[in-house]
């Protein structure tokens, strides 16, 4: 079976649903309490890690923001490719149709940050943001576990934390 382009075996496919299918559901949920319009989901398009047409997380803001945001967990089977494979990903979003003036991002669970950082520190930094560049990515958010998250421009990414912090949603009733 095929996803997104790439072969995988049921297990991976499985560990894929497992560890990013939560982090996105829990970043739309922050989404949508945010009071930041360039970020508050107006009208979501997918929020399915298993699309093979769209990216992990798509939507349109209060703002009238085009939002294509790939995630990545770091499966702990697989973490140490997750990090080359992020920026296959975010590459192959600028050549879907439909992205003109579409703002593109990462979500990264913030238990996984280190290991990913650790990754692109062995890139020379001049290099990484010239790829931010190229793709273009606009920001990097970094979700936990209560659904409170941090964004960050690629160029702070690389540098280490110190985004804008934004509360978890309240809790569902």
């Amino acid at each position: 079976m095929q996803c997104r382009g790439v072969v995988r075996s049921s297990i991976e496919r499985q560990k894929h649903i497992e560890y990013e299918q939560p982090l996105i559901n829990r970043f739309v949920n922050a989404l949508y309490a945010t009071e930041d319009d360039e970020l508050r989901v107006r009208d979501l398009h997918n929020k399915n890690c298993r699309s093979p047409r769209l990216a992990d997380l798509e939507f349109t803001s209060h703002s009238g923001l085009r939002w294509a945001i790939e995630a990545k967990y770091g499966a702990p089977s697989n973490k140490h490719n997750e990090v080359h494979k992020l920026f296959g990903d975010l590459l192959r979003e600028t050549g879907r149709p439909n992205r003109s003036g579409c703002r593109i991002g990462l979500l990264l669970h913030a238990r996984m940050e280190a290991h990913f950082r650790e990754g692109i520190c062995r890139i020379n930094r001049r290099k990484f943001i010239e790829f931010g560049l190229l793709v273009p990515v606009d920001s990097v958010f970094v979700c936990d576990e209560l659904g409170s998250f941090e964004r960050r421009t690629w160029a702070q990414f690389y540098d280490g934390p110190g985004g804008v912090r934004q509360a978890a949603p309240p809790p569902s009733r």
